[in-house]
């Protein structure tokens, strides 16, 4: 391979045409996988893609979130879909992070925070307790707002509220005039996940709304 042709590889993947095809394809894949296992009943196998589906879309901003307010299922009849009052969210766009662990991740959030150039939060563990990423949403107001992303192919999802209060010793600042508390969100694969995700335990969640803690369960659509 000659000097030139090595810089011309180099300058295409620069210029983002070879990287772009690259996180296609990627995206493709994992799309295909997941609807795969989805349909063979393997769920843990379709959580876990979905998961890396979605970290992949928000890192290449490529994300859209749609939610409702979550609302208990005892509001509703049994089995019963909840009414879905949609609207989109708008995502800050740049750069996404993994950092930090289950048991150390208080600096690293801080850090991403902080750093304008940062939108996309997720851990670099497996276990990470109650979400699997934040993002940094774009408010027409100008104020600072972040969104807790719980990742789930599940019919149900546990909900820690103690860990939820945690995270916004973090984020929720005091100056409300310049930052909106933060939400919470169970992310679904389609709408009609969405309409009947319940999240336990319902006397956590009832404290939680009770607090005034924001609630929602959404759906995705890939820009």
């Amino acid at each position: 391979m000659t000097v030139r042709s090595i810089n011309s590889t180099y300058d295409e993947w620069v210029n983002g045409q070879k990287y772009s095809k690259c996180v296609e394809s990627i995206i493709d894949y994992l799309y295909g996988i997941f609807n795969w296992a989805k349909a063979t009943g393997l769920a843990s196998l379709a959580g876990s893609v979905f998961d890396l589906f979605l970290h992949l879309l928000a890192a290449e901003n490529r994300l859209k979130l749609y939610v409702s307010k979550y609302d208990l299922p005892e509001a509703r009849k049994p089995d019963s879909p909840r009414y879905l009052n949609v609207k989109q969210l708008h995502l800050q766009r740049g750069r996404a992070k993994c950092t930090g662990t289950a048991t150390n991740y208080e600096t690293d959030l801080i850090e991403w925070r902080d750093d304008d150039n940062f939108v996309y939060w997720f851990p670099a563990c497996h276990d990470f307790p109650n979400i699997d990423s934040i993002v940094k949403l774009k408010l027409d107001s100008g104020k600072k707002q972040v969104a807790y992303l719980q990742i789930t192919t599940a019919k149900e999802h546990f909900f820690d509220e103690k860990q939820l209060k945690t995270m916004n010793k973090i984020f929720k600042q005091e100056q409300t005039d310049q930052a909106d508390p933060p939400m919470y969100i169970v992310v679904c694969p389609d709408v009609e996940s969405c309409k009947r995700i319940v999240l336990k335990p319902a006397n956590a969640v009832s404290e939680a709304i009770k607090e005034n803690i924001q609630l929602f369960a959404g759906y995705y659509k890939m820009d």
